[in-house]
């Protein structure tokens, strides 16, 4: 769970960064703009990328819609995608450093073999804490099984 927390708290961040990139629209922009097109934002330390926060638009100056909202983190040692994090919209607060949205959200490794979704969350950077709401449903697959009638975890054919 806490390496859930840090991939929303990295989600977070990286949309605070993508935000301090874009271009400052006008003080009078009207509510009813078009969303500023795609976007992709990889964060880098030390030249190996350790997390990319992207959508496919966002609206908005303090309150943001992000549509199509996706965070992957990546392992350090491998540069190997870890944690993928995927909401169809989602509501970003920079004033209160939180994120949110009624719809529904995934959280799953790369590997397939863990994953938590469920409708409805709440990521609040300043208590550190996810909160999915509704339906949550957490999936484990195991690859490895002992077999019944032999001594070896051998693979199946």
């Amino acid at each position: 769970m806490r390496l859930a927390l840090a991939v929303v708290g990295l989600a977070w961040t990286a949309l605070c960064l993508v935000r301090a990139q874009s271009t400052a629209a006008p003080a009078s922009k009207p509510a009813a703009e078009a969303a500023t097109p795609g976007f992709s934002f990889p964060y880098r330390e030390n030249g190996q990328v350790l997390f990319r926060f992207s959508g496919s638009s966002y609206r908005g100056l303090t309150e943001m819609t992000v549509d199509q909202f996706t965070l992957e983190t990546f392992k350090t040692n491998s540069g190997l995608a870890e944690w993928i994090v995927t909401s169809p919209q989602c509501v970003v607060s920079t004033t209160s450093r939180a994120v949110h949205s009624a719809g529904p959200v995934l959280l799953r490794q790369a590997d397939g073999l863990f994953s938590l979704a469920g409708n409805g969350f709440q990521w609040s950077h300043a208590a550190q804490q996810l909160v999915i709401s509704n339906n949550v449903r957490a999936t484990f697959r195991l690859t490895l099984f002992p077999t019944l009638t032999g001594g070896t975890n051998a693979p199946a054919p």
